[in-house]
């Protein structure tokens, strides 16, 4: 059967190489043309342009609840206001490349995204009182986004075979 085959060395190319679009910075060389006077040697590159975040619009959902509000046994004080309240939703598609963009998810883990969701610094989010901190955590998963789901099953593993854990599923010490 190998001898129906022709050698690959003795067959010619049948593919063509892809020239570069004009106005590349590899066009002139690859074309043969001469660089246009003033022109920057090809060697050098423009910098990059400052990154502008993508357009996100915000958009009237319809159908099931996309928040929910967790009224806080132990209210706290933050710049002047008593928080009795806190309102957990779920993210936009912006919103979680914000939280994977500014670096805070790969610091802070699921921190990080529950913190987002529920307007909070993670630093708050770790502050509330346990009771409360727990039912947050609850509602943030029920929101959580399906990119993270497999994180939050990571971090379930990790914590019940580890032994008893808190309501936020954080393994407890002493344990």
């Amino acid at each position: 059967m190998s001898d129906d085959l022709p050698s690959p060395i003795d067959v010619e190319r049948s593919l063509t190489p892809v020239a570069p679009p004009p106005g590349s910075p590899d066009h002139a060389r690859r074309s043969g043309a001469s660089a246009p006077a003033g022109a920057a040697p090809a060697t050098q590159t423009p910098a990059p342009a400052a990154a502008r975040p993508l357009p996100a619009e915000r958009l009237a959902f319809k159908g099931r609840a996309r928040e929910e509000v967790i009224a806080l046994d132990w209210p706290f004080e933050r710049d002047g206001n008593v928080v009795e309240t806190i309102t957990v939703r779920r993210l936009t598609v912006a919103e979680v490349a914000e939280v994977v963009d500014s670096g805070a998810l790969a610091e802070h883990g699921l921190w990080a995204v529950w913190a987002a969701q529920a307007g909070l610094t993670v630093g708050e989010l770790r502050g509330l009182d346990e009771d409360d901190g727990g039912r947050v955590t609850e509602a943030c998963n029920r929101f959580l986004p399906r990119v993270f789901a497999a994180t939050l099953a990571g971090t379930a593993d990790a914590a019940t075979s580890s032994g008893p854990t808190s309501a936020t599923g954080a393994p407890m010490s002493g344990s």
